[in-house]
């Protein structure tokens, strides 16, 4: 990306002067050619890959921005009526549209893809405020804290994100105005990233929790490598040992992470882990047809505030255990076992 398309990105009205129109446009487009590219696309689909991989990638990209187009039309309703909406009732509607989103997308790519989908621990979504880390290995897990803590158990969080999702208005919009969080990640921009996080963590409405991606971005194979000759090249053990012992997940990123947990220790924390996305780690992936007939594990277990060291080096251990746990459900390792 240029440094142009990065200014725009990071202006707020550039940005939305760009991105609303091309989803307008995207979805006008779509809608036309639509009827007319499946048919020929399903017959050459079915006599080369025989699973209508690229038809199935192609449904799910329309129902994409067909449910993105209807979510800007509700933030559009939301901008005009919120002279008439208390702070509370702000939230509580941009919370309801973002649970409805995540929701609506997810049990398309259900349908579309046949996907499997199997959930255990989900009580832990229940009761008192908590900080949410989960493992980040496809474009699919984004919806996951958003369909099972917000749209079905009713949980009110703001997010660590990723910037470039900016690139979506739904989540840009909504995004900022629940008061999330977008980052870099860059090692430049780390230290004031942290600082705020720290601030988002320190303004938690009564009752409002956090959802971080630890590892800050998808895992794979080649961004494993190079996390590891990273470590490898500092002279921390602990964390060297640590991140040997991962086979499905990247190590945390430990600055934000441990700052949520210095800030908040009043939080419990709730992990979540999954497999089953391995084969959709993007856009090409999926129309290689790697989601398609997959079963799709995920695991939820909370840790009591109580619980949680306070004193830095007994924190970071205590997060390396759990995220071994995090790590070993993926492929089914005994480690999962412990997870009470």
């Amino acid at each position: 990306m240029t440094r142009r398309m990065r200014k725009a990105l990071l202006n707020t009205h550039t940005r939305r002067a760009i991105t609303i129109p091309a989803f307008v446009a995207g979805w006008i487009f779509g809608t036309v050619i639509f009827p007319f590219v499946i048919p020929g696309t399903a017959v050459v689909d079915f006599a080369v890959r025989r699973k209508l991989t690229v038809v199935r990638a192609l449904l799910q990209a329309y129902v994409f921005i067909t449910v993105e187009m209807m979510g800007l039309v509700q933030i559009a309703w939301l901008t005009a009526a919120r002279p008439w909406m208390s702070a509370e009732q702000w939230l509580a509607e941009h919370e309801r549209l973002e649970g409805w989103w995540a929701r609506v997308q997810l049990d398309w790519a259900r349908r579309i893809f046949r996907l499997r989908i199997t959930v255990e621990g989900e009580e832990a979504l229940r009761g008192p405020a908590f900080i949410l880390f989960i493992r980040h290995v496809s474009v699919i897990d984004n919806l996951l804290p958003a369909v099972y803590c917000v749209d079905r158990n009713k949980a009110s969080m703001k997010w660590v994100l990723n910037w470039f999702l900016l690139r979506d208005p739904c989540i840009d919009i909504v995004g900022h105005r629940i008061g999330c969080t977008f980052v870099r990640g860059s090692t430049e921009q780390s230290p004031r990233e942290i600082g705020r996080i720290r601030e988002m963590a320190a303004g938690l409405r009564p009752g409002q929790g956090i959802v971080i991606y630890p590892e800050g971005t998808l895992y794979s194979p080649e961004k494993y490598a190079r996390v590891l000759a990273r470590v490898e090249r500092g002279r921390d053990e602990e964390a060297l040992n640590f991140a040997r012992s991962l086979r499905n997940t990247l190590p945390p990123r430990l600055g934000g992470t441990i700052a949520l947990l210095e800030q908040r220790p009043d939080l419990d924390v709730v992990f979540c882990s999954h497999s089953g996305l391995e084969g959709s780690l993007d856009k090409a992936s999926i129309v290689a047809g790697g989601l398609i007939g997959q079963e799709l594990r995920i695991r939820f277990w909370r840790i009591p505030a109580e619980s949680i060291p306070r004193e830095r080096g007994e924190l970071r251990r205590w997060l390396f255990n759990e995220w071994l746990k995090v790590d070993a459900f993926v492929s089914g390792g005994e480690r999962e076992m412990s997870c009470g």
